[in-house]
């Protein structure tokens, strides 16, 4: 478990790593792929420089377990005081409220959320798409989205893409610069096997795997609304940076690992904040350890397992190590934390804004 745990670790944080609080731009969950560029079939990507090996910057460390023997404190905000302003930054920044009620017995999570959305784009948007990720082939799940209102209009959705997006259609025009308020009341059926989509949402040993739980409005460019169905090997989201305010309840015996930042819990409720992000997603599990440590004004976590502590130690030094290459080449990582997180996928691992999922040695189909 610990070399294919410590070689998933390097490479998934290689690709994964966001480096720079990507204000006001486009693109998908990893901030550093490619640009986008359009094609006729789709989507393609210009070729770029070939990376800089990193065999040589970043050597394998030993396996040598280093668990901290008194964790540090979990921050409870989401970005280093050197970026705190970066959100004011963003201008007409996209700003989801978000309540989540998660029931591992019934393998289902409830919700409610209110979205604030400005158009910036440069013409009058006549109706604004949501993604309804769960229900698309390569996550194997269900979602159903009820109760819309669009700046407290009553709206009947049109489903499209099987019903993986929803057309919102508004009665007047959203002109350039102007807000409104999305609300919408939401369900989420989550598979029970890993079977579809790598296992990278699945409720399976005890691990809830939650990314993109929740309805999310897509990039609009000069095509349009993006909506096409989410491949099955790749990179799904294509979102602008938002900022999230999400409360997650949950039995108090798992632990909620997220993207941003939470509160200590208070009666099985984590109150959490992630901003500027392209996507929220969030792991919940019965049994893990965590270890941990500061690497510069970063608190890096290592999750795991309980009796996988060596693979979970040397996760920690490698994301550690990875975490300060990447800051000497690239520029330094604005948020207050980073988790890697041990799961029951079997793609090997998968990278989010601010965490890092890989691969356990039980993630078999």
């Amino acid at each position: 478990m610990t070399t294919g745990l410590s070689k998933t670790v390097f490479l998934v944080l290689l690709l994964g790593l966001s480096l720079a609080s990507a204000c006001c731009l486009s693109g998908e969950s990893t901030p550093a792929s490619p640009t986008p560029v359009s094609t006729e079939s789709g989507f393609a990507f210009e070729t770029q420089a070939p990376p800089v090996s990193m065999s040589t910057l970043l050597p394998m460390p030993t396996l040598v377990p280093t668990i901290t023997p008194t964790p540090v404190p979990l921050p409870e905000v989401c970005l280093l005081t050197d970026f705190a302003d970066d959100t004011a930054l963003c201008s007409g920044l996209t700003h989801y409220e978000i309540a989540l009620a998660i029931e591992p017995s019934l393998s289902q999570v409830t919700g409610h959320q209110e979205v604030l959305y400005t158009n910036m784009e440069d013409r009058p948007l006549k109706d604004i798409y949501l993604r309804l990720f769960p229900n698309t082939p390569n996550y194997g799940g269900t979602m159903t989205v009820t109760n819309i209102f669009v700046g407290g209009l009553a709206v009947n959705p049109v489903a499209e893409l099987q019903a993986s997006a929803l057309r919102l259609p508004l009665e007047n025009s959203l002109q350039i610069g102007e807000s409104v308020t999305l609300a919408m009341d939401f369900s989420v059926g989550v598979p029970t096997t890993r079977a579809v989509g790598h296992g990278l949402f699945s409720y399976v040993n005890g691990v809830m795997a939650l990314p993109d739980v929740y309805p999310f409005i897509p990039v609009y460019d000069d095509e349009g609304w993006n909506v096409e169905i989410a491949p099955t090997h790749s990179d799904d989201v294509y979102a602008d940076v938002a900022s999230y305010e999400v409360t997650i309840s949950a039995p108090d015996e798992f632990t909620v690992i997220t993207s941003g930042s939470c509160s200590q819990p208070r009666d099985g409720t984590w109150a959490c904040e992630a901003a500027p992000v392209r996507e929220f997603a969030l792991v919940l599990g019965r049994d893990y350890e965590r270890a941990n440590r500061r690497v510069g004004d970063v608190v890096v976590n290592s999750y795991y397992y309980t009796g996988h502590e060596v693979g979970g130690s040397l996760a920690l030094d490698v994301a550690d190590r990875a975490l300060s290459v990447f800051s000497d080449l690239f520029g330094p990582y604005p948020y207050t934390e980073l988790d890697v997180v041990e799961t029951p996928n079997y793609l090997g691992g998968m990278e989010y804004p601010g965490l890092v999922v890989v691969e356990d040695s039980m993630g078999r189909r």
